[in-house]
């Protein structure tokens, strides 16, 4: 019979209530009993009690004026809010770019109330993510360079508006340039107002012009749904008109819903985020445009120093005749898709991909990785492949990671692979 000293039970006892009260659950009990079998032993029994209601929260060090605004944030506009429910949002407002420190011990009032308070650690920052890259143009001897930028205020006034810009060049006659707006708390609930407005030119031969307006319903900390209005237009150039005679300018008037889970797996180790919608043509005809499309990550972190991205794309449209209609056609290859191909390398009317990195490094935040993507696309009847692969490090300076990858095509040259130089500032790539 195996021995064991009462200050490695009180020990255990201790780490298993610790853990109780972490996620939630404030009134956990935890006690010991001798069973009357032959072999004396003891059970540990665990009572976790309800979850209590915290009806105040406490924000410290917060600029004056935003404490109702953050409270209503950190609550979903709630009069309380569960304890089991204290983590998630706390990592809502994370992504918000409200870093808070719990303080260790809630309290009591005379009328039993929880109070609960919290010192802010950061506030949220003008956050700027972009991308430059080069390669050599093959048969010659002159460099290709592409780039982009994403621009967010996250939260820049206390109801938490956003601005968003993001534009990026993939060659001297083909850019994209988006601007969105988020106005939240319509009617004081956790409805919010979202209004796009982008323009993208496509090999100097066309530009297609988007609006959109959504309205976007928080449901969850991690889940929310949108429903989508959206107005396409695509014009040709006189370029365009005489190399492609078959297209016509299109106007597509679209409705649909779209649904986005931040955390679908609850583990410390594995995170798993989901974003998708499916869009539909508002239209009297029997054929009309359908698209469905989604992006999901998947983290796998071990431990300190090894660590797992997959990260996935895909839209599937029907209705479209790509044949008299450019606008139909989606991009895939380059940094934002597969690595080791150009920009845009080919446009089609259905398009998936896949990016694939193993990290090793000193923590999960910085060291080497190597990556292998692969993506595919329909065209004459089959779904061609193309694939990348490369190596990267990625490092932090003054709190901003910056990645640095060689990215190649396998049926290329070495000489012709592309070099990439990325920072990034928290913005969810599924959200890109």
């Amino acid at each position: 019979m195996h021995q064991v000293r009462l200050s490695r039970i009180e020990s255990l006892a201790d780490s298993i209530l610790r853990a109780e009260i972490d996620a939630g659950y404030w009134n956990a009990k935890l006690r010991l009993e001798q069973t009357t079998a032959a072999t004396p032993a003891l059970k540990m029994l665990l009572d976790r009690g309800d979850p209590v209601q915290v009806k105040h929260i406490h924000l410290n060090g917060i600029p004056p004026g935003w404490q109702k605004g953050l409270e209503r944030e950190i609550s979903l506009g709630s009069e309380s809010l569960l304890s089991t429910d204290l983590a998630r949002a706390e990592a809502r407002m994370q992504d918000l770019g409200w870093h808070l420190q719990r303080m260790p011990v809630p309290s009591l009032d005379e009328s039993g109330s929880y109070h609960l308070s919290y010192s802010i650690t950061k506030v949220p920052e003008l956050l700027m993510e972009g991308a430059v890259g080069f390669n050599r143009a093959s048969q010659t001897d002159s460099l290709i360079w592409i780039g982009n930028v994403n621009l967010v205020i996250p939260f820049f006034t206390e109801k938490g508006r956003r601005l968003e810009l993001f534009w990026k060049r993939t060659s001297s006659d083909a850019e994209y340039l988006r601007f969105r707006y988020r106005e939240p708390w319509l009617m004081n609930r956790p409805l919010a107002l979202g209004v796009i407005l982008d323009r993208e030119v496509v090999n100097g031969e066309y530009q297609v012009l988007n609006l959109e307006t959504a309205i976007n319903w928080t449901a969850s900390w991690d889940q929310e749904i949108d429903v989508i209005l959206k107005r396409t237009e695509s014009q040709l150039t006189f370029a365009g008109r005489e190399a492609n005679p078959q297209w016509k300018n299109e106007i597509h008037r679209i409705a649909g819903l779209g649904y986005r889970h931040a955390d679908l797996v609850a583990a410390e180790d594995i995170r798993l985020g989901l974003r998708s919608r499916y869009l539909r043509e508002i239209s009297l005809t029997p054929v009309s445009l359908r698209q469905l499309s989604m992006r999901v990550e998947l983290s796998y972190t071990p431990g300190n120093r090894i660590s797992f991205i997959s990260r996935g794309a895909g839209t599937l449209q029907g209705g479209y005749d790509a044949s008299t209609d450019p606008s139909a056609l989606l991009p895939l290859g380059g940094v934002l898709s597969v690595r080791g191909h150009l920009e845009e390398e080919v446009r089609a009317v259905n398009t998936v991909f896949m990016q694939n990195e193993f990290h090793i490094g000193r923590t999960s935040a910085s060291g080497i990785f190597v990556f292998y993507d692969i993506g595919a696309y329909n065209c004459c009847g089959g779904w061609p492949g193309i694939q990348g692969y490369g190596l990267g490090m990625r490092f932090i300076t003054q709190q901003r990671p910056i990645t640095l990858h060689v990215a190649a095509d396998p049926a290329g040259r070495l000489q012709n692979a592309f070099i990439h130089l990325s920072f990034e500032m928290g913005v969810p790539w599924i959200d890109r």
